[in-house]
């Protein structure tokens, strides 16, 4: 996994799957582990993320995508 910084990782912390930004890569004895922290956080994450906690990257998105869904939605729901 070539994981670098200022990219979005979505990695699991028990039940739950967290997206937070790499803020800096750690190698030590040829393990990698990556500090991460919310963009609307002030401070970086106290825990390092381990690669095996890793389930995905965040790649691109693109825009208003969703909303068509969205919009049936309502209209099936009476929104």
């Amino acid at each position: 996994m070539n994981i670098q910084k200022g990219q979005i990782i979505v990695y699991a912390v028990g039940e739950k799957n967290i997206a937070h930004r790499v803020v800096n890569v750690i190698r030590q004895n040829e393990k990698v582990q990556y500090q991460t922290k919310g963009d609307n956080n002030n401070a970086p994450d106290m825990n390092l993320v381990k690669t095996e906690q890793i389930q995905g990257v965040y790649v691109f998105h693109i825009k208003y995508l969703g909303f068509p869904s969205i919009w049936l939605y309502d209209y099936f729901n009476g929104k």
